[in-house]
């Protein structure tokens, strides 16, 4: 289910500064993420670091403090996704959770295809050249 809530969005000049900030937050295990800016923000490299108000109030004189200054700091209402209890069975119903699923790359007949799933419980192999196939294909 869809709620909006409060989040934390911090702007950087450009994108190296962003990605140098998500480098330092993943050492100290400040947790957040990178997103496209807003449209009720105007401003930095198009991205920008989201984070919880709790992990942001927790974190604000380091994140402040840090090599890459944040150009600005804003308080937006964004959509969030929050598993309901049957939500969280249909996530689980083939024993996987959606942490586990990853998105698998594999060449037929020439041309890249996507597979978005668990590779093992799947059926994807890697052939001699270490792409990822169907097996029995």
């Amino acid at each position: 289910m869809r709620v909006k809530k409060p989040y934390i969005v911090i702007t950087f000049d450009s994108r190296t500064e962003l990605y140098e900030a998500q480098s330092l937050c993943a050492l100290r295990e400040i947790q957040g993420r990178i997103i496209p800016i807003p449209p009720s923000v105007s401003a930095g490299c198009g991205l920008c670091w989201r984070m919880e108000p709790s992990e942001f109030e927790a974190h604000k004189e380091e994140l402040l403090q840090m090599a890459q200054k944040p150009e600005q700091v804003h308080t937006v209402m964004l959509y969030s996704v929050e598993n309901t209890s049957s939500d969280a069975s249909n996530d689980n119903s083939e024993g996987v959770s959606r942490a586990e699923r990853k998105t698998c790359h594999f060449e037929k007949g020439g041309r890249k295809e996507r597979i978005t799933g668990n590779p093992e419980s799947d059926g994807l192999l890697k052939n001699k050249t270490g792409h990822l196939e169907k097996g029995g294909q």
